[in-house]
């Protein structure tokens, strides 16, 4: 009963003001006067305003700490979210697709690569919020991960720089230590994620595959008929014979799988792929 009057509470807000509060401590993992005053151009007085009666309307779903000097989410929140398992109400209003525009205008392109279209791996918020704030610290995460080649659970520090959309993935780019290099997490397989005080041995400044842009020269799939070639050309290129994209090498290969564009031209064939990349030399070395 009580998770249905908090649902209805949310749901019959008279503006938006309490949904966007709750978007940001279930995606950031905090709720802070400052973050209000940044985002929503809020002067101190009316930023404290919106806390008190956030803390008003929802008192279990966050405690405040000095450190931080933030209100910080509760183990009562994520429980609520893992219960209602987020209804198709809950995935409109609370999902991380109404997170993302909510902060897109403070985001820069180079740090969020978002796609405008759902994922089918959502990451947990609470995972998702743990790493947000790693990240803003510079700071390591404990995570528990499964993968295809091992997929026990197995355990392993990160000290991550970058959140990447992939298309249909969400990934964690970081420093792992076990293999001495930077690596990507597929965000979705990881089971936890607890915060570490240490800070990064190795910054974002020293992953030389993450900052190196490659230049990826897309074209229509040679085998494809003229005519049909034609299509691709003025569906993708604006009618010209090709496009030249500058990728950060570490995206690469998840950008010519989310696009479905051949490298392997006798195996990746038209129909399922329209596109093909006319540097091969240059951007083999950075696959997988």
């Amino acid at each position: 009963m009580l998770i249905h009057i908090i649902w209805k509470n949310i749901r019959n807000m008279q503006n938006d003001r309490l949904r966007h509060m709750m978007l940001l401590l279930i995606w950031e993992g905090s709720l802070s006067r400052k973050r209000l005053i940044e985002l929503f151009n809020l002067s101190g007085i009316r930023a404290s305003e919106w806390l008190r009666e956030f803390r008003d309307q929802q008192p279990s779903f966050s405690r405040w700490d000095d450190a931080t000097k933030s209100h910080l989410p509760t183990s009562a929140l994520y429980q609520w979210l893992k219960d209602t398992a987020l209804d198709e109400a809950g995935t409109a209003s609370l999902g991380l697709n109404q997170y993302l525009p909510l902060v897109r205008s403070l985001l820069s392109p180079d740090e969020w690569l978002v796609e405008g279209f759902p994922t089918l791996s959502s990451p947990s918020p609470a995972i998702f919020a743990c790493l947000q704030r790693a990240i803003a610290k510079q700071q390591g995460v404990a995570i528990t991960y499964v993968s295809m080649t091992r997929p026990e659970p197995h355990s392993r520090v990160l000290f991550p720089h970058s959140i990447i959309c992939t298309g249909q993935r969400w990934h964690v780019r970081g420093y792992s230590p076990e293999h001495g290099e930077f690596r990507d997490h597929n965000i979705g397989r990881l089971l936890s994620a607890v915060a570490v005080s240490e800070i990064s041995p190795i910054t974002a400044a020293g992953d030389a595959k993450w900052h190196e842009k490659l230049p990826v020269h897309l074209i229509p799939h040679p085998m494809l008929p003229l005519h049909q070639a034609g299509v691709v050309q003025h569906e993708y290129f604006g009618g010209l014979s090709g496009r030249i994209d500058h990728i950060r090498a570490a995206l690469v290969p998840y950008y010519l799988a989310d696009k479905q564009v051949a490298l392997d031209l006798d195996v990746q064939l038209p129909p399922s792929y329209l596109l093909a990349v006319a540097n091969p030399e240059e951007v083999r070395p950075w696959m997988f």
